[in-house]
């Protein structure tokens, strides 16, 4: 199984436990974070609670994902503090070459935002250089703060096969405005990502219904069309500790 996530943060999310419960079939993971202090704490995670030979074969990557692949370094906007402050934990979760989002996320906060330099890399290249062409990559997580589709719009599909796409559709087309709003609307990223890429690849598309919250959850997943089995792996996560409805989008 190979695994690459792009916005590890700290590592304590699913990620760590989807390789927990397959250690006897990883074969490579890789995990990017821009934040140097995050990918540290992130490390450190992995380290305490993976056995030595399943963390070897695990790549940290300290970069920023672009989909520009002239790019090789990006300004990327953190809060003053990053895990010096109280709430860093949870600050630092919203670090975003966008400086708006950021701003938006901790406009209550009181938490000055800081421009950072990062290396910067595109998704084909990560790919290309860390898993290979031709491999089929299991699991690809993605959640950069306001950048995933633009980064999907770019993934070149036609190299790799990726089964299963976890992103944040919350803010595809600006600060939370994203596939719900914005699907039908002609040349919109969301409607670009869905028509341009996941349609003609053979993608079905995915949401989660939230009945308690009534609301639709931030992440949306892309799943080949012949892959039912991956379905039932999402709904069984979370109907482990949510009620409501997983969905698929009619086209």
């Amino acid at each position: 199984m190979n695994i690459v996530q792009i916005g590890a943060h700290v590592g304590r999310d699913g990620t760590l436990r989807l390789i927990q419960h397959n250690q006897n079939k990883i074969k490579k993971c890789v995990l990017i974070e821009p934040l140097q202090s995050s990918l540290s704490k992130c490390i450190d995670f992995y380290k305490e609670n993976l056995k030595k030979e399943v963390f070897d074969k695990i790549t940290f990557l300290n970069q920023a994902v672009v989909p520009d692949e002239s790019i090789n370094t990006v300004d990327f906007f953190v809060p003053q503090n990053e895990h010096d402050s109280p709430n860093g934990l949870s600050y630092t979760a919203f670090c975003s070459t966008r400086k708006d989002h950021v701003e938006k996320h901790l406009r209550n906060s009181g938490e000055k935002i800081k421009k950072i330099t990062v290396t910067a890399s595109s998704l084909n290249a990560i790919l290309r250089n860390h898993i290979g062409t031709g491999v089929t990559i299991d699991r690809l997580f993605i959640d950069t703060e306001g950048l995933d589709g633009e980064i999907l719009l770019s993934l070149n599909l036609d190299l790799f096969d990726i089964p299963y796409i976890c992103f944040e559709g919350l803010h595809l087309d600006s600060v939370f405005t994203g596939v719900h709003q914005k699907v039908q609307e002609k040349n919109s990223i969301s409607n670009r990502l869905f028509y341009e890429k996941f349609m003609p690849n053979n993608y079905n598309l995915y949401t989660f219904f939230d009945t308690d919250e009534g609301d639709f959850d931030y992440d949306n997943w892309a799943i080949k069309s012949d892959r039912q089995d991956l379905v039932h792996e999402v709904e069984r996560l979370f109907f482990k500790k949510k009620n409501g409805q997983f969905q698929k989008f009619n086209w």
